[in-house]
């Protein structure tokens, strides 16, 4: 899922004995000069007018952003004056005139999801009371958007083209064309001179750093949903002394500990909850009884009988009749739960694909290439196979495989972000494996506020009261009607609790507005 400088007080000189007096755990050998920050012409950030600024913040004034590409080494572990990247940074200025020093820094999800080309339209939904006062910074981390070089794959894209929108086929032969796909795109960079193993999330949490020094920040916060939160953990375990990292906002939280195979049964147990919260509730029982059978049965009928149904891509204008089945009403209730907005759809939209309403399943086909398109699998599967998937023990395995019901077996293999099948994938990339000790818990007394979303079937909550219990200085929340979205969730209780940890770390944010907060599920006019 998506999102999102002062120089430390140091001398170029003196940077290293400072850095280890206190101001990093992980020092990287090619730390030694201060990374560079150039103004990026080329960069395209979409731009806000005014008027809609003004909506969201209540200050009429548009927004003044500049566009920045920061040198960084491309191994920061290697020996010194190697080769470099270009990390791309957009600056969102403070609307204040005299801004506080320290600015939040977004960390983006994926991994593999650009966040600069929306740094404006995202700080205004996500950020309106903290842009009055603090600088924002939105990265592209390295290998993503417009980054130096972009790990895009072209490959992934006619893949899904393909397959999602065309070609009905077993589990095993579209996901083989993945594997294709993304193994020709590996190649073909590698062949370009890209170095893939250095493509992983240390060296992002050291690009972290470099870009806030480059940009002339003493201190930073931290704010990472999704693999944001993965990198920031990453960020705190490397770089959590000295108080460079002032704070840290963390949602949706992928920590090291997770295995990611887990998706499949983390979706049955939220599916789970919405059963049983509708059928708890008089008035969505009465509208939609019996959801859970109807869910079942409707996913039996169309793995048993696959329908056509017209679709038109968004992307490529293209109209055509396309497959759908037990796994595209995966997708969409998949998708419908990640994002809090969507939530209360969820039983609306079951009981509306059971009638033969064909939009439920639009909406997955709309889901799953969104997936598909919005990142750049270069990054993705570099990261992925190199600290995940070949850090997955056996035992692990069939675990997670001994925990998906049968109806989800399909879905199982084919998400990728997921799928079992990237083991033996990610084995035969050539990209080396990360040390066991990725896996680690992390643990800072940085001040962090974890937030989950009790919807999320991505990360659910026992991610975050996981990592909540190794850090040493948390405020841990599950928010009620949150999916992945968790602390973005447009809910003023929410923002109004990653505002006041934002103002003041060192305080416990109150989040007593929690308790009131409902699903209030769509019904039936």
């Amino acid at each position: 899922m998506r999102l999102l400088a002062r120089l430390l007080p140091c001398t170029a000189v003196l940077l290293v004995t400072c850095l280890l007096a206190g101001g990093g755990n992980r020092l990287p050998v090619a730390a030694q000069t201060l990374p560079a920050a150039a103004p990026y012409p080329g960069c395209e950030v979409q731009r806000l007018p005014a008027e809609a600024v003004g909506l969201l913040t209540g200050t009429e004034t548009a927004f003044t952003s500049d566009c920045y590409l920061v040198t960084v080494p491309e191994d920061h572990f290697g020996p010194a004056g190697g080769r470099t990247i270009g990390i791309a940074a957009v600056k969102v200025h403070a609307l204040s005139a005299t801004p506080e020093p320290d600015p939040i820094l977004i960390l983006s999800g994926g991994p593999g999801m650009a966040i600069v080309a929306d740094a404006e339209v995202d700080t205004a939904a996500l950020l309106a009371s903290e842009i009055q006062n603090r600088d924002i910074i939105f990265i592209d981390q390295r290998g993503v958007g417009q980054s130096q070089p972009a790990l895009h794959c072209a490959e992934v894209d006619d893949f899904a083209a393909q397959y999602v929108l065309g070609s009905s086929v077993s589990d095993e032969a579209y996901m083989a064309a993945f594997f294709d796909a993304g193994g020709r795109c590996l190649r073909r960079h590698a062949a370009a001179g890209v170095n893939l193993s250095v493509f992983n999330s240390t060296q992002s949490a050291a690009d972290i750093v470099d870009v806030g020094r480059a940009l002339g920040y003493a201190r930073v916060y931290l704010y990472g949903i999704s693999y944001g939160s993965h990198l920031g953990l990453t960020v705190l375990r490397d770089y959590n002394a000295g108080g460079y990292i002032r704070s840290a906002v963390l949602g949706g939280i992928d920590d090291p500990e997770t295995n990611i195979l887990t998706f499949g049964s983390n979706l049955q147990e939220r599916l789970a909850r919405v059963f049983d919260a509708c059928g708890s509730d008089d008035a969505c029982n009465r509208a939609y009884p019996d959801l859970r059978t109807t869910f079942y049965n409707l996913l039996a009928s169309l793995k048993a009988n696959p329908r056509q149904i017209p679709y038109i891509d968004e992307v490529t204008g293209v109209n055509a009749s396309v497959t759908v089945n037990d796994i595209t009403l995966i997708n969409a209730v998949f998708g419908l739960l990640a994002v809090t907005p969507t939530i209360p759809a969820v039983p609306g939209a079951i009981a509306a694909a059971a009638a033969g309403d064909p939009a439920t399943l639009l909406f997955g086909i709309a889901f799953i290439l969104s997936e598909y398109r919005g990142m750049d699998w270069g990054k993705n599967l570099a990261v992925q196979c190199s600290e995940v998937f070949q850090l997955i023990t056996p035992r692990e395995k069939d675990v997670a495989e001994s925990e998906v019901a049968p109806a989800f077996h399909n879905w199982h293999l084919r998400f990728p972000e997921s799928s079992p099948l990237m083991l033996d994938f990610c084995a035969s990339t050539g990209i080396p494996a990360r040390p066991a000790s990725e896996r680690l818990p992390v643990t800072t007394t940085v001040p962090a506020l974890v937030i989950n979303g009790i919807w999320d079937s991505f990360t659910p909550p026992a991610s975050g009261f996981r990592v909540a219990t190794r850090l040493g200085n948390v405020y841990a929340y599950t928010v009620p009607i949150a999916g992945h979205d968790s602390a973005a969730a447009p809910d003023p209780c929410v923002q109004g609790i990653v505002s006041a940890f934002l103002q003041n770390p060192s305080r416990p944010p109150d989040g007593g507005c929690l308790a009131s907060l409902r699903v209030g599920w769509i019904l039936p006019e």
